[in-house]
């Protein structure tokens, strides 16, 4: 079985080391096995136990890969509109298709899921010291709020010019999940 080189176990150790909070997830694949390693600012820790990334930012990578996976495989088209994977959208109204959350060409805010007022008071209650986000993280999305905003951001079916969506990306997290049948965070 492959392993991490001790070297490069060295420079994962020298990276984490004193940053506190974070999480560093290796993963790698050797005929056809997973091997997933995770580290703190300790070493390597217990990779057994489950850990959620926001999709977006660092898991674009990985969910933009896995978009062209199933796509080489036939599983959906870039074409095709989110509407088709998440049914309980309104009928007979326009949602940005694959490509365009891909290329962030949809109409979708960089500010999504919040609004700049609302990332405002978060800044300001950090500041002052009123606000929590480990108890109260608005960034932290259920299906009801994900479908929300989706239908409350009236899009043309038009290619808008580039702006970064996190919340894009986000949405063809949910696509995929809903494709695989072990769901996007055990892919």
């Amino acid at each position: 079985m492959f392993e991490i080189s001790d070297e490069t176990v060295r420079l994962i150790n020298k990276t984490c080391k004193g940053k506190k909070n974070l999480k560093l997830t290796v993963g790698y694949l050797t005929n056809s096995q997973c091997v997933i390693k995770v580290y703190n600012e300790s070493g390597e820790i217990d990779s057994s136990k489950k850990y959620h990334y926001e999709i977006g930012s660092i898991t674009k990578t990985f969910t933009v890969s896995l978009l062209s996976k199933y796509i080489s495989e036939n599983k959906l088209t870039p074409n095709d509109s989110i509407q088709k994977y998440i049914k309980e959208l309104k009928k007979d109204t326009y949602y940005p298709t694959l490509l365009r959350l891909a290329t962030h060409s949809s109409g979708y805010s960089g500010s999504l899921p919040l609004y700049k007022r609302e990332y405002f008071k978060i800044i300001l209650g950090l500041i002052f010291g009123g606000s929590d986000l480990n108890k109260n993280n608005p960034l932290h999305m259920d299906f009801n709020k994900m479908k929300m905003l989706i239908e409350s951001n009236k899009l043309k079916e038009v290619d808008y010019s580039w702006k970064y969506s996190n919340f894009g990306i986000s949405l063809i997290g949910y696509v995929l999940g809903m494709v695989s049948p072990k769901g996007y965070w055990t892919l």
